[in-house]
């Protein structure tokens, strides 16, 4: 990609289909130049990313340009005891899947 740095977007997901891909209602609720300040807020629910529906997470690299390239993503599950939310693995039907949060 060139000199060209990548985003960060996070997307709220009310569900992630295990067995088929289907992550139901989501929002993008935001983006960061870097990913350790994009895992920070999503781990610590900034701003309430959960808005009491999202109960998973998905952050995704995203390089600007055109039909832009997303190599890399992270799934997070929110834990109601915590308010916060933890890393978990990849649902299997999404591996095929790219460009989640803007297309």
């Amino acid at each position: 990609m060139g000199n060209y740095k990548p985003n960060y977007f996070i997307m709220g997901v009310d569900k992630l289909g295990y067995d088929s891909y289907d992550h139901g209602m989501t929002r993008v609720v935001g983006y960061y130049s870097e990913l350790e300040t994009a895992i920070t807020a999503v781990k610590e629910n900034c701003c309430d990313i959960w808005e009491s529906c999202y109960d998973y997470v998905i952050v995704e690299e995203v390089f600007p340009g055109l039909y832009p390239d997303a190599p890399r993503r992270w799934f997070f599950g929110y834990d109601k005891a915590t308010g916060k939310y933890n890393p978990i693995d990849e649902p299997v039907a999404y591996l095929f899947y790219a460009n989640l949060t803007i297309g």
